[in-house]
């Protein structure tokens, strides 16, 4: 009997100290807050894609006057309201996965999806059913089948029909402004810059990104893996940008392809980062130098899929 006695104070003892010392200061904390889009670049928009149950997809593109088109309408779109979605989708954190299965959470198929196109890329974020809590909504990015739980106010965004995302605003009544005469001393030069300067070349078109660098301009390595000769084809293109006519404007809708080039001259203290857009019929478009026409050996050069040559 006096053994039992003592093992039951062992026991005793034992289950003090593992509830008063041996307790971790972590348990029972809320797990840390992630993005829910870990590469979404809020600036650089220009277009986002809105399919819901049941209703017809629409989209909402960046236009070149800085506001926002409704398609396939082609109505002005309220550029506060789109704002607002693109602050929230910027802002969601998700704290939690949910054990459920896609079905089970509203997410297949889902009762809305919203793919957001950046210079990075598309993001696709589905949302489903809302959670037990009533502050959250089963939500899937990308290809992952991890549900997670993210913000309410997505779905409340994300499922506003189009008609609440017009431009309800009259616009005012236009001014007519005389055109000024053309400048017949306009020179040709789009961007002049020597190839053994340039340091990084982005290309983005429809099959994909490619990003190039070079410690010379002479030297490319690239991801992914694409001709050198083909690299150097388009810097050089880039390099001797001639404008064979100016254009009033560009195109309708988005480029088919983006270049980014960054150049480092001597003694600049940081690179120099060129954008040229480009439209089918060999029309593109820089933020400084506006629209125009390029030569059709040019254009070749500038249209040139360096991952397609190898």
């Amino acid at each position: 009997m006096r053994a039992l006695g003592v093992l039951g104070a062992v026991a005793a003892l034992l289950a003090a100290y593992l509830l008063f010392f041996d307790h971790d200061p972590r348990d029972g904390a809320p797990p840390a807050a992630q993005p829910l889009l870990v590469r979404f670049d809020r600036g650089s928009v220009r277009r986002i894609a809105v399919a819901q149950a049941g209703q017809p997809a629409f989209a909402l593109v960046h236009a070149a006057d800085g506001g926002w088109r409704l398609q396939p309408q082609d109505l002005p779109a309220d550029r506060s309201a789109v704002a607002d979605l693109l602050d929230a989708f910027a802002q969601a954190e998700s704290r939690r996965t949910a054990d459920l299965s896609a079905a089970a959470a509203g997410l297949s198929p889902p009762r809305v999806s919203v793919s957001i196109e950046d210079a990075r890329g598309v993001s696709e974020v589905r949302l489903g059913n809302a959670d037990a809590s009533g502050s959250g909504v089963f939500a899937q990015v990308g290809a992952a089948a991890a549900v997670r739980v993210a913000p309410r106010r997505l779905l409340e965004l994300a499922e506003r029909p189009a008609a609440a995302l017009r431009d309800t605003h009259p616009a005012p009544p236009p001014v007519k402004v005389a055109s000024p005469p053309p400048k017949p001393d306009r020179s040709p030069t789009v961007l002049d810059f020597a190839h053994f300067d340039v340091r990084e070349l982005r290309r983005i078109g429809t099959r994909g990104t490619l990003e190039a660098r070079s410690p010379d301009g002479e030297t490319w390595s690239s991801q992914p893996p694409a001709d050198p000769r083909a690299i150097a084809r388009v810097v050089s293109a880039l390099g001797n940008l001639q404008a064979a006519a100016w254009l009033p404007k560009p195109p309708a809708g988005r480029p088919e392809l983006v270049l980014e080039v960054s150049v480092q001259p001597p003694g600049e203290p940081a690179p120099i980062v060129h954008t040229v857009d480009v439209w089918p019929n060999c029309v593109a478009e820089t933020k400084n130098a506006g629209a125009f026409r390029v030569a059709q050996p040019l254009c070749d050069d500038l249209r040139l899929d360096p991952a397609s040559a190898r």
